[in-house]
């Protein structure tokens, strides 16, 4: 064993996203965004030992697609200031009422505001507050 050679196989999951902005007047715009994760391709995980006494295992957490959904505004208050706020959704990729403890979350919301200081063309100054509650795979 001392000759062998380990390969674990992870795919990352890929993901399409698209998003969406519209200025509604000098002051406000409106931003929103949806998407898509392949997790259950994620969940497929595959161990190899590559030895005089080949073995390998290959294992499915069973892990479901995700989609994402977002929306947001932007209210500028002064020239160089601007607030931002929204909030988002990510949908649970392990079913049911467990999750797996190799990655210990599944749906989630996002609650986001921030505010924007543009202190010249190139630089800015942000301060943002996000709080993310996570359902933990619990029948909301």
């Amino acid at each position: 064993m001392l000759n062998a050679n380990v390969d674990l196989g992870v795919t990352v999951p890929q993901q399409a996203m698209a998003g969406v902005f519209h200025q509604l007047n000098p002051k406000w715009a409106v931003l929103g965004s949806l998407g898509w994760q392949q997790w259950s391709r994620f969940g497929e995980v595959e161990a190899g030992v590559n030895s005089n006494n080949p073995t390998s295992l290959t294992t499915d957490l069973e892990f479901k697609d995700t989609w994402h959904g977002a929306l947001g505004a932007q209210y500028a208050m002064a020239e160089a200031w601007m607030l931002n706020f929204g909030v988002a959704y990510d949908s649970k990729f392990q079913s049911g009422s467990t999750v797996s403890p190799l990655l210990p979350i599944n749906d989630a919301w996002r609650f986001g505001a921030g505010i924007r200081n543009q202190v010249s063309k190139i630089f800015s100054k942000n301060i943002t507050r996000l709080r993310k509650e996570e359902c933990l795979g619990l029948d909301v």
